[in-house]
């Protein structure tokens, strides 16, 4: 687990990070108050924090090319990547303007059927719909909800693309909902056919071309993008990176597409991006192109928001980016406290004790819970254990399940999930055990207790994969049988599986 120390030296905040690459602040460091910015704004912050627990990964805030805060939160020590979520789009987005920039593609007025010739459709409203209407959410397939929807995260056209095997056939086969620009749903199988234009037109996936173009030049060398099974990079989600690296794209975004005076995007593209597109969105905040512009107090914010608090803001009249990542939680509930403790352009007056009061904030956010007494286990514990129980179908794609117990401060749980072997080392103490999850090759964290005699509750934080899972295992019928009831985090599933105890061979 990384160490953050808190050097006092010049007053600044330095970060002990073992690898040179991803992990390591490329930033001159600066207290808050040396750029304007309040530490007893930021340590209510941190207070908030601690009475109403949000489930925050992480915080960065660069202001006047200094980086202010930088802090982590447990079971996220920033030593591994993050799911950006929807992030992912806006990257999209940036990726689109450079194939523009550099002619793969000759504009966004173009048709999108013109690159998809090859799957016959003949539907005329799809034969209207242009990349602009892909990139605003404006395409008119009968896909996505708008922002009053709660079910917004949930896409069931997208949970039913996955199941095909050429992705892009299916979305091109999704029946019409309107007339491709009248209407805005939030549908991520618009941002998949981008991906797919992007490897059609520059004859690289949207992974290599986002290397060669954008992350190489930012010193983004350590990141993943999950594939269909055509080769596709998502173009809506998913995509890994360290936060360090979300601040880079910030910054690109701050300084108008320049890096170190190169131009990775041309300031032109970011303009078109980051203007309003979209009015009516559902919500409050207004759409780009695969930007959100919240306006109102905000008026020349836009930002990359994806799912669980991935959020990446660039504020350039105060010259500010901020990163967020999380595991379920709403940004909007800790902005105001950085909004709040902006003070002025300048430097304003020390505050030592609000300082290393903050100082501390930053340190204890990474403190593990103290280990607690393991209870004593019910009889059923010893009675399932080892015991394999087949799931009936569900949408996690749960096949099978095992735990064991063996009389120590752990247990242990084997899932089928997805058709990989899933490992799960269970703290009974309180405290989390971590493991490797290969459905998102990113670190599990994993706790749980006997709720009553018959019910085991399991906490499975996939940590930089976002979701949080609360698993109730209830044994039936002297455990042979299960029935299983499964929430996560974000909304994104809840689930009530059966299962019953398979036969040894």
């Amino acid at each position: 687990m990384k160490i953050l120390l808190i050097l006092f030296q010049t007053c600044l905040f330095v970060s002990a990070i073992a690898q040179p690459t991803a992990k390591q602040s490329i930033w001159p460091t600066s207290t808050p108050e040396e750029q304007g910015i309040s530490s007893v704004d930021l340590n209510e912050m941190f207070e908030y924090i601690k009475e109403h627990k949000p489930r925050v990964h992480s915080i960065q805030v660069l202001r006047h090319g200094r980086l202010v805060l930088d802090t982590y939160f447990y079971p996220y020590t920033g030593e591994s990547k993050h799911d950006i979520a929807s992030v992912t789009k806006s990257i999209n987005s940036t990726l689109v303007g450079i194939a523009i920039d550099k002619h793969y593609i000759t504009s966004i007025k173009n048709r999108a059927l013109q690159y998809f010739s090859k799957y016959n459709i003949h539907d005329t409203l799809k034969q209207e719909i242009t990349l602009e209407d892909l990139i605003t959410m404006r395409s008119g397939f009968d896909c996505g909800a708008d922002l009053s929807d709660p079910q917004i995260n949930f896409d069931k056209r997208l949970a039913d693309i996955r199941r095909c095997k050429n992705w892009t056939q299916c979305i091109l086969n999704m029946p019409m909902h309107s007339k491709p620009g009248e209407r805005f749903a939030y549908c991520n199988a618009n941002c998949h056919l981008l991906s797919g234009i992007i490897k059609q037109t520059t004859n690289k996936s949207m992974e290599k071309f986002a290397y060669q173009e954008l992350f190489k030049p930012l010193g983004i060398t350590d990141f993943y993008w999950p594939k269909d099974p055509k080769g596709i990079n998502y173009g809506w989600a998913d995509l890994q990176l360290y936060p360090y690296d979300m601040l880079k794209i910030g910054e690109l975004m701050l300084h108008k597409g320049k890096w170190h005076g190169e131009e990775i995007v041309s300031e032109n593209w970011l303009k078109q991006a980051t203007t309003i597109h979209v009015q009516n969105t559902g919500g409050s905040d207004k759409y780009g192109y695969y930007w959100w512009l919240p306006g109102g107090n905000y008026p020349d914010v836009f930002e990359a928001v994806g799912r669980g608090g991935q959020r990446i803001t660039v504020w350039p009249s105060n010259d500010i980016v901020i990163v967020f990542t999380g595991g379920g939680f709403n940004t909007s509930d800790l902005v105001p406290f950085i909004a709040k403790a902006i003070k002025s352009e300048n430097a304003i007056a020390a505050n030592p004790i609000a300082l290393r009061q903050l100082k501390n904030n930053i340190r204890t956010s990474l403190t593990a819970p103290q280990s607690l007494p393991v209870a004593e286990l019910p009889d059923v514990a010893f009675a399932i254990s080892g015991n394999k129980y087949q799931l009936q179908p569900n949408s996690l794609d749960l096949n099978n399940i095992q735990f064991v117990f063996n009389k120590t401060n752990k247990a242990t749980m084997t899932m089928i999930w997805a058709g990989e072997k899933v490992i799960c080392d269970i703290g009974l103490d309180g405290k989390e055990r971590f493991t490797h999850n290969p459905l998102v090759k990113l670190p599990q964290a994993c706790k749980g207790g006997w709720s009553d005699d018959t019910t085991f509750s399991i906490k499975l934080d996939l940590v930089g994969g976002i979701n949080l899972y609360n698993i109730d295992c209830m044994f039936i019928e002297k455990g042979e049988k299960v029935n299983i009831t499964i929430s996560e985090g974000t909304g994104l599933n809840n689930e009530k599986i059966a299962g019953r105890k398979q036969k040894s061979r």
